[in-house]
Formats: structure tokens, sequence, C-alpha cells
């Protein structure tokens, strides 16, 4: 069964998931250089840790207290932002501005829910 991020990213996919669940050290140090340039902060390779944003276990420093994402989605207690009615807002596109994969899952998500709602036309 995929594990499906707030965002629409698949977990099984995401670099601090696999780096995570493997204990790769190797991969830790790759991606906290990745997300340092990507989101201008220093990231430390002990920063990645990620068991998916919607499990209980301890999370890294950017899903834990920056992803603007993950704190919409639990404060309006949905499960994805294909739920949203403000979908897909500003903080979203920024995802699907480098995954577009992600915006294809939230679509498809989007779309069954409105088939089984019957607001579809």
């Amino acid at each position: 069964m995929l594990s499906i991020s707030y965002c629409g990213l698949n977990c099984e996919e995401c670099e601090a998931f696999v780096a995570t669940k493997n204990n790769d050290s190797a991969l830790k140090k790759k991606v906290a250089k990745k997300w340092s340039q990507l989101y201008g902060i220093k990231v430390k390779p002990v920063d990645i840790s990620c068991a998916g944003c919607k499990s209980t276990e301890k999370k890294g420093k950017y899903c834990e207290s920056m992803c603007k994402i993950r704190k919409c989605c639990q404060q309006k207690e949905i499960e994805t932002c294909a739920q949203c009615e403000s979908f897909a807002c500003k903080d979203l596109q920024e995802i699907f501005d480098y995954s577009l994969d992600a915006k294809k899952t939230l679509e498809c998500l989007r779309a069954s829910v409105e088939l089984v709602n019957g607001t579809k036309s």
C-alpha cells in the first residue's frame, strides 16, 4: 500500500524516508546538503529523520516545525491536500514546481472523491 504524504508525495520514493528507513548515513548526508540548498537553511544529517509526515514517530526539523502543508492539513483534519477547499494553494504549488507526481497523485485523489460525492460532472 502506498504511503502518501499530505502534499501528495509518495513517501516510499522520498530520499529522507528511505534514508531513515534504511538507516543510511550517506543518503542522510546527501539529503541534508540538498535541503540546505533548496530551503536556504542549514540542515544537518542528524535532522534527516522521517517515518512519514503522518507518522507519530519523531520527524525531521523541516517536517516537524517548518512544513506549512503538514500544519494546515492537521489543523483542517484532512488526510491530503486533495480534500482541501483551497486546492491548490500557493504553498502546494511550490511542491508541484518540483514534483509533478505529487500533483498527479492529488488530482487523482481529488477526482475520485468528487466521483464518490457526485460532484464531478
